[in-house]
């Protein structure tokens, strides 16, 4: 069974409008995130566990890191967690 890294520490993360098409980023080195705000409630919610995964867990290969932010974030919303706005 192959074995995965995991790096638990607090990620750096800082809301910042990026390019078109890109909706976060993770600096896995630094343990930085930058994440665009201007999404709606849940497709933040969703990128922000999927750009936390690959700080954590960096080995994980991007389909699966989709596949766990999915789950994650789908759980979370159906408990009526949401973003409230500034």
């Amino acid at each position: 069974m192959p074995t995965s890294k995991v790096i638990i520490k607090q990620p750096n993360i800082v809301d910042k409008e990026l390019d078109d098409n890109v909706l976060g980023y993770a600096y896995q080195k630094e343990f930085e995130i930058e994440i665009d705000p201007r999404q709606n409630s849940r497709e933040y919610l969703n990128t922000l566990i999927h750009e936390m995964l690959h700080c954590f867990l960096p080995n994980l290969s991007e389909k699966s890191i989709i596949k766990l932010s999915t789950i994650m974030s789908d759980e979370i919303w159906k408990r009526r967690y949401r973003r409230i706005s500034k």
